[in-house]
């Protein structure tokens, strides 16, 4: 029982892992919704001939605020960390500190994360960052939440309107409709331009495939494991079995056929899953609770435990078939060895 109990807490933790991260592909980064688009805009020409681009971020705010009254815009920065945000009487969907509620952003200032307050310096009375070896005012603070698919930004920066407006964005209060139409007027305008738009939720074999990634080292030991699992199974049953020889000669005696002997082990390898099901699952629930592996776990959840009983279900069912298949030709061949 001992055996199983260890199999069931490692099965549950690593679909609970997987589980868990395939829900948080559904939560998505800086507190955009699954209504939120991501564009881009690429320039061909002047990728061929480095030239400098024509359309600026004005420009693209210009045209997208011509269409629509409330939206907010994302833009990538250079490191993971950092965010260009544009706020058109939108309120910016972050934990704020004090009770803030921005929805415009001054040029040349900045909101961070309350961690990196404490990197902030003083000019003329008001607080200051320095990011890529320019000052911006310090405009906000918010508290920054772990995820574990998409990550969320350390720090927002106002557009800075004149630089390009190549590259890729997310934007958030603008339908894919008229977004497209947005988009059809500019490259219209410029031929050498074209864009793409997506969802920022992607389709199921999309979130299965990022949900795999982001565990894979899970996936690769699971894996690994399952053939383990499944060899060792089968020998621990063939043991349990053999532990059964003088009862199961017992049942044979008063008149039990094979059939009845299979049934009644099943049923009592059954009980056996069970009670190790119950056990392991508490097990999980400790490791977890413990925040040992709360990188790779962050919690088990009903759907991984369901499936775990199902692994260990299958798994048990089919070695203890196949075990009393094994044990029932060994008897045969000692019947046969008799005569």
């Amino acid at each position: 029982m001992i055996y199983y109990v260890v199999v069931t807490a490692f099965t549950c933790l690593s679909f609970s892992a997987f589980f868990a991260s395939y829900t948080s592909t559904k939560v998505l980064q800086d507190g955009l919704t699954s209504e939120s688009l991501k564009f881009s805009i690429i320039d061909e020409q002047a990728l061929e001939n480095n030239s400098p681009v024509e359309l600026t971020n004005q420009t693209l705010i210009q045209q997208i605020e011509s269409n629509s009254d409330s939206f907010l815009l994302y833009k990538g920065k250079e490191t993971s960390r950092a965010r260009n945000v544009y706020l058109n009487n939108f309120l910016l969907p972050l934990p704020m500190k004090n009770g803030q509620k921005i929805q415009k952003i001054p040029e040349h200032s900045i909101i961070l994360d309350h961690d990196l307050l404490n990197s902030t310096f003083d000019q003329n009375g008001e607080p200051y960052f320095s990011y890529q070896g320019q000052d911006y005012k310090v405009v906000g603070s918010f508290d920054r939440e772990n995820k574990y698919i998409y990550r969320n930004s350390s720090l927002f920066v106002a557009f800075p309107f004149e630089e390009s407006a190549i590259g890729e964005y997310t934007i958030e209060g603008v339908p894919r409709e008229t977004l497209g139409t947005i988009l059809n007027g500019i490259t219209a305008e410029d031929p050498s331009l074209s864009y793409s738009v997506r969802p920022m939720i992607s389709g199921f074999k999309d979130r299965m495939i990022l949900a795999l990634r982001d565990q894979t080292f899970v996936a690769i030991v699971f894996g690994i494991s399952i053939f383990l699992i499944v060899l060792s199974t089968l020998g621990t049953t063939l043991a349990w079995l053999q532990s059964k020889r003088d009862e199961i000669q017992a049942r044979s005696l008063v008149g039990a056929n094979r059939n009845d002997i299979r049934l009644w082990l099943i049923k009592e390898y059954l009980w056996v899953l069970a009670i190790s099901f119950v056990i392991g699952n508490i097990l999980a629930q400790v490791v977890v609770k413990s925040g040992s592996f709360y990188e790779i776990i962050p919690e088990t959840t009903v759907t991984g435990s369901l499936f775990s009983l199902l692994f260990c279900f299958l798994i048990g069912t089919c070695t203890v078939l196949f075990s009393t298949w094994i044990s029932s030709k060994k008897a045969q061949r000692n019947d046969r060895g008799m005569l």
